[in-house]
């Protein structure tokens, strides 16, 4: 057909119908050809906008504007051509018949507003030198998280939060925060500088619903406007402020939630523990804990279906009491210790709007949770009070008044026998499934404690009052040059009760009883403190733009004080329970204060420098004075300087710029110095002391202890940290990615000095002489997108990771040790054996390096070690780094790669995001009874359903060894290889799905904007350490994994707006 219809201009399509069609070949002149386009771009002004990108629609065919704003390139008749420029709207232009664009931009209103909160003010984002990261509200927003801390984990990288390593998810607990790893080894450093609006506050106090923003500034150039309290980053949290038009709205925002516990350790049930524990008894070579008798009462207890309580007619009849103070129950402590839901909510209502001359933002918030745990009404509470104000009283005049009021209520259990209530979880982690829940008569058991003392134990009240008023104010001088000055009275009180009650044992015989062994005593302890913190700024900026320089300049002086003051006493034996209070205590009367203060005085300064928006240039410095140092040595200068280039500005840049939108390099180095130190260290403070042992003059005399030495050389450390990182847009700025490498270097730090003769009674005092150094790398990377008028979506990611090596401290015999360190040594190290397996036989035991140092004897199914220095024999050598004999570093427990996930989108009234939160490589090893099990000691040991597959004959290739009843245990539960555990993870932290009516149907009922939405909090973990533990619930006061659960929360809420 082609053959019969060349040279006739037709052209031919066969249909599947089997038919073919005929039509007119279109001529080369009716082809769209391409044509050369030029044009310039120009910005509100009229002044050219250079390195502009006009690209066309759907092509990677592009060019950028030069130094006049033109631009030249090749399009079809019908393109469209995209014009970008960040801080401008984007265009559309369809290409005519014409030939010549001029264009002009339109500010974009959003992005021009995507300012960052730096020190003292704020700066164009595109214009950042340093390394500052932000958090808007809707990220942590909506989300049913009872402070701002919990939401801010995995948001941002570099900005590590963890669980708290010593109350878990006890209600209300603070959780563990550093920036950019470890900054210090001295005691209370390494914490970053909270800000909210510009004063110190406790992060957890603050309502989410108030704030505008959130600023993370990591290095130093970025903190170091902030001085003495700002080595080791900064958190600037800015709140909500007055509209900016004449409408009055109110927002109301509601919140419901459920939680329920992320992970709990099972036991066993009674048959299998009883069996494990008979078997730890045979390999000890001791008498069974549990007889043949006990045995099957419990498997007759257990055949009933009876899961919580055994049977104890008679406390004197042995065949109906074990031994051990327990019955033959099934309990599962779990179940009974903790609910299976707990409840909690929030509800915020605020009002901003604006009157003529002045803007105002208003807001109330509440909160409560509810504890996890039965028997005891724990709960935490939190009231919140923000008011800001502004007014523009002439105009060159600007008035401020921003305060805030926040109040939070803690009621918690004490702990068992007197001591904090920590020791609880150390408790309930031991707690024997025989034992039972209760004796027939109704009354608790005495030998599972914790029950009773939680409920008739006592508690502890914590109440914390934060409260601040901050005026300021903001004078236009001159043309460019403001002055601004605040001062702000800060007032924090703290109150506890304590009430420790005796607890009650009703005997199995009704006509017996007797206290609690554990709390057999009644004790009031309170305490109160009050701080008061003072500050005052007056700083002048100046910024001028002339051509293509612009500066910006900024100088000032801050005056800080703090005081506190407390006063805690107790007194024992209350004449009744019902009245608790030191005024009805008989007893002795412990009582002690707490008075102290510190000031620090700074001026500073900031010079900022652009040209031509490509090469911008800053320097920063502060000069700090603090009376936590002598004499002499308080004062220090700290300089930081960064510079950054915007390398899409250039000409060299414009055939990448279609792809590569923007790109900037930016580098920093600068010194911090750091007063987080303890108070009068210069000080020779004798203790005073009462009660002496001996009796004169028929009294008890008052008598002094030796002062500790001081050091008058102490001084700040200083914390110097070099950033680079680089900032990128590609594909019209939907794609976007900020890489930051670091070395942060921690000198001056104070560490032991030379050891002093034993003779002498005291140890040296410290010295500035040891130092760290940390060096990591954080990633962002974001994508937005909006498919259509109905749809958009975005994804974030980011990956942080950092490394502590110590680099200088005074370890002369370089010996290993948790309570001090050495130089070369990565804080996290894990050191230990390394495992080989099991010994098979007796003849394996003769033939293998000997293992007497760490125990006499050893069995087929007990841990083989391996002998790494070749010497024959298993041992630690000195415990030095130069002699660690079979030791050597199995991993490290610092969590690496920490990574988040964002998914969010918009379909029309629906929307959803999806956050991912985890760690990437973490070693953990877990020494006590969450993991092992047994203890040798029948008050320690319990059997969790891992500890069943241990080494026995008929289970040679178990994965613990053969357990024992007694402290030979200990010779396999040594830190070693076997038993390092995978704590990487990752975790579903929130899913949220929201919908917003229609603005059409809420027409006419004075209702601005209704949404509904469902959020969960911690819904999914995939981690591969034991089950049971939570990979951020790894530590605990009273032992590894012993703390209070954390918390999946499922919740739904509204956003109402009017």
């Amino acid at each position: 057909m082609s053959k019969l219809l060349s040279g006739t201009g037709l052209v031919y399509e066969k249909k599947e119908d089997n038919q073919i069609y005929l039509g007119i070949k279109e001529s080369k002149s009716g082809q769209k050809e391409n044509k050369k386009i030029t044009g310039t771009i120009v910005d509100d002004k009229g002044e050219p906008v250079i390195g502009a990108n006009v690209s066309i629609k759907g092509s990677t065919v592009g060019t950028i504007t030069d130094i006049d704003g033109n631009f030249s390139l090749d399009a079809m008749s019908g393109a469209t051509l995209l014009i970008s420029y960040i801080g401008y709207e984007t265009q559309e232009i369809t290409v005519s018949n014409q030939s010549v664009y001029n264009i002009k931009l339109s500010e974009d209103t959003q992005a021009l507003d995507e300012v960052v909160v730096v020190g003292y003010g704020t700066q164009k984002k595109i214009n950042l030198t340093g390394a500052v990261a932000t958090v808007t509200p809707e990220d942590i927003q909506s989300r049913p998280i009872t402070n701002v801390t919990q939401a801010l984990q995995g948001v941002t990288p570099g900005l590590n939060i963890t669980s708290s390593s010593k109350f878990g998810g006890e209600v209300g607990s603070p959780m563990d925060m550093n920036i950019r790893g470890v900054g210090s080894l001295t005691e209370g450093s390494g914490k970053p500088y909270v800000l909210v609006d510009g004063v110190p506050m406790e992060l957890d106090l603050v309502n989410p619903n108030d704030i505008e923003n959130i600023s993370i500034l990591k290095d130093a150039s970025s903190a170091a406007i902030y001085g003495a309290r700002a080595a080791y980053g900064v958190i600037l949290v800015t709140t909500k402020s007055g509209s900016k038009d004449e409408k009055f709205t109110i927002s109301y925002n509601a919140n419901f939630g459920w939680k329920t516990p992320t992970m709990l350790q099972k036991t066993v049930n009674s048959l299998d523990f009883v069996t494990a524990m008979n078997d730890a008894c045979d390999n000890a070579g001791v008498t069974h804990l549990y007889t043949d008798e006990m045995v099957e009462l419990v498997k007759k207890n257990i055949a009933s279906g009876n899961r919580m309580d055994g049977v104890i007619p008679d406390r004197s009849n042995p065949t109906q009491w074990g031994q051990n103070g327990d019955t033959y129950a099934n309990t599962d402590w779990t179940d009974v210790y903790f609910k299976n839901w707990a409840f909690q909510n929030s509800h915020d209502v605020s009002i901003t709007g604006r009157t003529g001359k002045s803007s105002y933002y208003a807001g109330l918030g509440y909160m409560k949770q509810e504890g996890q745990l039965n028997f005891f009404d724990e709960n935490y509470r939190r009231y919140n009070v923000t008011v800001n104000n502004s007014t523009k009283l002439t105009p060159w005049l600007t008035f401020k008044l921003n305060s805030k009021f926040a109040r939070s209520d803690r009621d918690l259990p004490v702990g068992y026998s007197g001591y904090d209530r920590t020791v609880n979880y150390h408790m309930i982690a031991r707690a024997y499934p025989t034992l039972p829940v209760r004796n027939p008569n109704g009354g608790f058991m005495e030998s599972n404690s914790v029950v009773q003392i939680l409920q008739e134990g006592g508690s502890e009240k914590q109440e914390t009052t934060t409260a601040y008023i901050t005026p300021s104010f903001e004078i236009n001088v001159l043309d460019g040059l403001k002055v601004n000055g605040d001062f702000t009275y800060n007032y924090v009180g703290y109150n506890r009760d304590t009430h420790f009650a005796k607890v009650y044992v009703q005997d199995v015989k009704p006509t017996e009883s007797h206290y609690h062994h554990a709390n057999n005593f009644n004790q009031i302890e309170e305490e109160q403190r009050t701080d008061t913190y003072t500050t005052g700024n007056l700083y002048a900026n100046y910024q001028k733009a002339f051509g293509k320089h612009s500066l910006d300049a900024l100088v000032g002086g801050q005056l800080e004080y703090f005081k506190r003051k407390g006063l805690k006493g107790s007194k024992r034996d209350l004449i009744t329970d019902n009245v608790p209070s030191i005024g009805t205590a008989t007893g002795l009367t412990n009582l002690s204060d707490e008075i102290s203060e510190w000031s620090t005085v700074g001026s500073f300064v900031r010079l900022n420098y652009s040209f031509d928006d490509r090469y911008m240039f800053s320097f920063n410095g502060r000069y700090d004075g603090s009376s936590r140092f002598r004499e002499g040595k308080r004062f220090g200068f700290f300089p930081s300087f960064s510079a950054a280039y915007n390398m899409h500005r250039e000409k060299y840049w414009e055939p990448i710029a279609p792809i590569v939108n923007t790109f900037k390099l930016r580098a920093s180095y600068g010194t911090l110095g750091n007063q987080e130190v303890p108070n009068y260290l210069f000080y020779e403070t004798i203790p005073i002391k009462t009660n002496l042992e001996y009796i004169i003059n028929g009294a008890r005399p008052i008598y002094t202890q030796t002062p500790d030495l001081v050091s008058w050389d102490l001084t700040w450390e200083e914390s110097r940290t070099l950033n680079i990182g680089a900032d990128m847009s590609f594909l019209d700025n939907r794609l976007s990615a900020t890489v930051e490498w670091y070395s942060r270097e921690t000198v001056n730090m104070f560490g032991p000095s030379e050891a002093l003769p034993a003779v002498l009674g005291k140890d040296a005092p410290k010295k500035n002489n040891a130092s760290l150094r940390t060096n990591g790398f954080e990633l962002t990377l974001n994508w937005k997108h909006r498919v259509n008028k109905d749809f958009s979506y975005s994804i974030t990611g980011t990956l942080a990771d950092a490394q502590t090596e110590v680099t200088k401290y005074n370890n002369p015999t370089g010996i290993i040790s948790d309570k001090t360190y050495f130089k070369g040594q990565k804080l996290g190290d894990i050191w230990g054996y390394v495992t080989d397996g099991f010994f098979t036989s007796e003849e394996d035991v003769k033939k293998s390096p000997d293992q007497s140092a760490i125990h006499a004897k050893w069995n087929p199914g007990d841990m083989k070690y391996i002998d790494l220095n070749k010497d024959g024999k298993i041992d630690w050598g000195d415990n030095t780094i130069n002699n660690p004999g079979d030791k050597k570093v199995l991993g490290n427990n610092t969590p690496r790669f920490l990574y988040g996930l964002m998914f969010a989108g918009q379909y029309k009234d629906f929307d959803f995001s999806v956050f991912f939160q985890g760690v990437g490589k973490r070693d953990v090893f877990i020494g006590s009874t969450t993991y092992f099990g047994f203890q040798g000691n029948k008050y320690f040991d319990n059997v969790h359903e891992h500890n069943m597959d241990y080494w026995r004959e008929d289970n040679k290739d178990a994965f613990f060894a053969r357990p024992y009843s007694t402290g030979e245990v200990s010779k396999n539960q040594q830190v070693q290889s076997r038993f390092i555990q995978n704590g990487a993870y990752l975790r579903l932290k929130n899913l949220q799905l929201g919908y917003t009516l229609p603005s059409e149907l809420l027409q006419g009922v004075g209702i601005d904007k209704l949404r509904f939405y469902f959020s969960g909090e911690n819904l999914l973990t995939f981690t591969k350490l034991m089950d049971g533990v939570d990979p951020e619930g790894t530590s605990g006061a009273w032992g590894d994994a012993k703390s209070y659960p954390l918390s999946l929360v499922c919740s739904f809420g509204v956003n109402l707006t009017f």
